[in-house]
C-alpha cells in the first residue's frame, strides 16, 4: 500500500518511513518534518536541526524554535546545513545566513574565551569559524560583504580573527594598519615585504621609519627598482638626520 510510509512515520520509525517514500519528495518532506519535531520534543536538538534543514518548512519559523529554546548550537547546525543546501544563485539567502552565522560564531567565541575552563572548546570553535570563513563555498559571499564582516569582527573586538579574515580577503592594507595601530612595527613590515605592494610601501613607510628605520631601508633596498625614490621622500622627511648616511646609500 502506498501509505506504508505514513504508518511507520506515526510509529516514529522514521528510517523505515523514509525507505518507503524515496521517490516521493512531498512524503519525504513530511517524514523529515515529523522526525525533526520528534527529536526536538525529546531535546535532541542537533539531530532535530539536521532534519529540519532538509525540509521545506518555513526558515524563520524553524530558526525561531531554536532561538526560543535557547539552543544556539542547534540553531548554528540548522543554519550551516541550510546554507550548504542553498544554490549560489540564492544570493540574498546566502548573505543572510552567512552574516548571521558569523555573528553567532563571534557570540560563542566571546562567551568561551571568557571561561578559562573551556579553552579547548574555544580553540575548536575558533578553528570551525576559520574553516567557515575560508570555505570556498562562502568565499564570494564573504568577499562581497567583507566590509560588514569586518565591522562585525571589530564590534566584537576580535582582532585575531579580524587579521585572519583580512589576510583571507587579501586586504593587506588593513592588516598593516592593524599592526601599526598596535605598535607591532616589525610585523607590519613583514607583511609589506611579503606582499611587495609598492603603494603600501609608500603609504606606511613614513610611520615605520619613525620606529624601525634601518629595517625599513633594508626592505627598500630589497624592493629595488620596484620603488620610485620620489615617493619615499615623505618617509625621509619624517625621519631625523641621525641615520642619514644609511638612507643616502639606499637612494
Amino acid at each position: 500500500p502506498r501509505d506504508v510510509w505514513k504508518m511507520y512515520m506515526n510509529m516514529s520509525k522514521f528510517d523505515l518511513a523514509k525507505e518507503f517514500c524515496k521517490d516521493r519528495p512531498e512524503c519525504m518532506d513530511m517524514v523529515l518534518a515529523k522526525e525533526a519535531e520528534h527529536c526536538f520534543q525529546n531535546k535532541k536538538y542537533k539531530e532535530s536541526a539536521k532534519c529540519y534543514a532538509l525540509t521545506q518548512n518555513y526558515f524563520e519559523e524553524i530558526a525561531l524554535k531554536f532561538i526560543e529554546a535557547k539552543q544556539e548550537e542547534a540553531l548554528m547546525e540548522y543554519l550551516l546545513k541550510k546554507l550548504f543546501n542553498l544554490k549560489p544563485s540564492e544570493k540574498i539567502q546566502v548573505t543572510l545566513l552567512t552574516t548571521w552565522l558569523t555573528e553567532l560564531y563571534l557570540n560563542r567565541l566571546g562567551m568561551l574565551e571568557s571561561d578559562t575552563s573551556k579553552r579547548s572548546l574555544y580553540l575548536k570553535t575558533r578553528d570551525e569559524f576559520r574553516s567557515f570563513l575560508s570555505s570556498p563555498r562562502n568565499k564570494e559571499c564573504l568577499f562581497n560583504n567583507r566590509a560588514s564582516v569586518h565591522d562585525l569582527l571589530a564590534s566584537h573586538g576580535d582582532t585575531e580573527n579580524m587579521v585572519y579574515f583580512a589576510v583571507l580577503m587579501q586586504d593587506y592594507e588593513r592588516v598593516v594598519a592593524h599592526h601599526c595601530q598596535h605598535d607591532d612595527y616589525d610585523e607590519a613590515l613583514n607583511v609589506l615585504t611579503k606582499h611587495r605592494d609598492e603603494k603600501l610601501f609608500y603609504k606606511f613607510s613614513p610611520v615605520l621609519m619613525q620606529h624601525i628605520p634601518r629595517k625599513v631601508v633594508d626592505s627598500w633596498i630589497m624592493m629595488g627598482k620596484r620603488l620610485d625614490p620620489k615617493n619615499l621622500i615623505p618617509a625621509l622627511v619624517n625621519y631625523s638626520q641621525s641615520a642619514g648616511t644609511h638612507i643616502n646609500e639606499a637612494i
